[in-house]
């Protein structure tokens, strides 16, 4: 059996994209698996699916939510400028500035109370099934988040 150079070739492209093709589609897959922090806020559409949301409590829970997201970002950009600004200290190897570090865990700091108060307002507008799906759903994601986390100490 005589197979040319280039059927050859062929077959190892068709191969390679298959490979990649795969691949993407596994990653979409771990994509979408990831669970989110208990704390990160999910969209409107998950959280009335998961609760079993009536129309009353979409109405009063989504502008919490579009305040609460709100008052978060711009805390984070501020955080992420911080952790930019160590980042470049230590590839120059200068020494960490006290005021950088404090003004990152003020930022810490401040984003726990806003997702704390956050959550407690949520609640307020759950019912009693509601609320121990949420609860069983945040008890899962702070397990995997410890998980994780224990994973990257090894």
């Amino acid at each position: 059996m005589n197979i040319s150079r280039e059927k050859i070739l062929y077959i190892i492209i068709a191969i390679l994209l298959a490979f990649n093709l795969l691949m993407l589609v596994n990653q979409n897959k771990k994509a979408n698996k990831r669970s989110h922090h208990p704390d990160h806020p999910v969209s409107i559409q998950k959280m009335t699916k998961m609760l079993d949301l009536n129309e009353e409590q979409i109405q009063l829970l989504k502008p919490l939510r579009d305040k609460h997201m709100s008052e978060m970002k711009s805390l984070m950009e501020k955080r992420r400028a911080l952790r930019e600004q160590q980042r470049s200290l230590l590839e120059n190897q200068q020494a960490l500035n006290e005021d950088i570090l404090v003004e990152t865990l003020v930022i810490e700091g401040e984003l726990e109370r806003l997702r704390f108060q956050h959550i407690q307002k949520m609640r307020s507008y759950l019912n009693e099934q509601q609320l121990q799906k949420l609860d069983e759903v945040r008890n899962k994601a702070f397990k995997n988040e410890r998980q994780r986390r224990k994973h990257f100490r090894r």
